[in-house]
C-alpha cells in the first residue's frame, strides 16, 4: 500500500506493508500499530498529545482518566487550561498540585523497546518524564512556555501482565501546564503536528467512547407474558477489546457477536412502556 506524506518539495508516496497488524516502512522500521495515529501525526506514538479531546469532562479531583488517553495517578485536581496556551494549541493540561499523568501505549513493549526514541513537549512549570520506570529524565522547568525533549533507548522493566503495553509518565509540579506531547523514533524532536479535533477524537474512541444522543425506546417483542425492549448500537470506532458498557438506565447489556464494534441493551417489563436512553459509555482502556 502507499501513504502520501508531505515533504519540503511537495508530496511523495511512501510504500508500506502490513506485518501482524503493524505498518512497516521500506527500511523495515515499525511505525504504527493497529491505527493510523503515528502515520497521520508524523509518527507520534502519543495519542491526544495536544489535549484536544476531553470526553469525560474538563475538571477532575480524583485519580483516573482525565483528558482522553491520559490518566492521573493521584487524587489531585486536573483542569483543562484554555486561556494560557502556547502557539499551536487550543488547550493544555494543568495540575494544581504535584502529581503524575500517564499514557499507556498499546503494544509498546513490542514496538518501542530497544529502539531510540525522543519525547518532546511544551511546558510551563516543572516536570520530569519516565518511560516504563526505566528511562527517567532530569527535571525540566520554565516560567514561560518552552519546548523540552528527552532522548533515550527504550527499556521496559515494568511488565504490565502480558498485555505488551508500556507507559509514559510525566511528573508535574504544582501549577504546571503541559501540551504538544510527542514521542517519536530517532534522536530528533521534530515539530508537533496535529490533524485536528475530529481525527484525535477517532483515535481516542478506540479506547473510550461517550455518546449523549437521546433515543426513545418502546417494547419491541413479546415472549409469553413478558415484554422486552431492545436496542442495538454501533460504535463509531472499533474498540481495542470488548469494552465495559454502561448507560443512564438500569438495562441489561446484550452483547452481539461482534463485541468490538457494537452492543445492545435489553429491558424486561410486564406492561407497554416507553423510556429514554440519554447516554452511554464504552470503556476499552488499557
Amino acid at each position: 500500500m502507499k501513504i502520501v506524506e508531505t515533504v519540503a518539495s511537495g508530496l511523495r508516496s511512501l510504500d508500506v506493508s502490513v506485518l501482524n497488524g503493524v505498518f512497516v516502512a521500506p527500511d523495515s522500521k515499525r511505525i504504527e500499530n493497529h491505527t493510523l495515529s503515528q502515520i497521520s501525526q508524523k509518527y507520534n506514538l502519543v495519542i491526544n498529545g495536544n489535549f484536544n479531546v476531553w470526553q469525560r469532562g474538563t475538571s477532575f479531583s480524583s485519580a483516573g482518566y482525565v483528558s482522553d488517553r491520559f490518566k492521573n495517578t493521584s487524587a489531585t485536581e486536573i483542569i483543562r487550561e484554555e486561556n494560557d496556551v502556547p502557539i499551536g494549541s487550543k488547550y493544555a493540561l494543568k495540575s494544581t498540585a504535584t502529581t503524575t499523568i500517564r499514557q499507556y501505549i498499546e503494544d509498546g513493549e513490542k514496538l518501542i523497546n530497544g529502539r531510540e526514541v525522543t519525547v518532546s513537549f511544551m511546558l510551563k512549570g516543572g516536570c520530569s518524564i519516565d518511560y516504563a520506570d526505566a528511562n527517567g529524565s532530569s527535571k525540566f522547568s520554565s516560567n514561560a512556555w518552552e519546548k523540552f525533549s528527552h532522548t533515550f533507548v527504550a527499556e521496559d522493566v515494568n511488565n504490565l501482565g502480558g498485555i505488551y503495553a508500556s507507559f509514559l509518565d510525566f511528573s508535574l509540579d504544582a501549577g504546571t501546564m503541559i501540551t504538544q506531547i510527542k514521542m517519536e523514533f530517532g534522536s530528533v524532536a521534530t515539530d508537533f503536528y496535529c490533524k485536528g479535533y475530529g481525527f484525535d477524537l477517532l483515535l481516542c474512541q478506540r479506547f473510550y467512547e461517550r455518546n449523549n444522543d437521546l433515543r426513545r425506546l418502546r417494547a419491541s417483542r413479546n415472549i409469553g407474558s413478558t415484554t422486552y425492549s431492545q436496542i442495538q448500537v454501533s460504535y463509531k470506532v472499533e474498540k481495542r477489546v470488548a469494552p465495559t458498557v454502561s448507560c443512564n438506565l438500569n438495562l441489561t447489556p446484550r452483547y452481539p457477536y461482534d463485541v468490538q464494534n457494537e452492543f445492545g441493551f435489553e429491558h424486561t417489563h410486564n406492561t407497554d412502556e416507553e423510556f429514554l436512553l440519554r447516554s452511554w459509555t464504552a470503556d476499552a482502556e488499557i
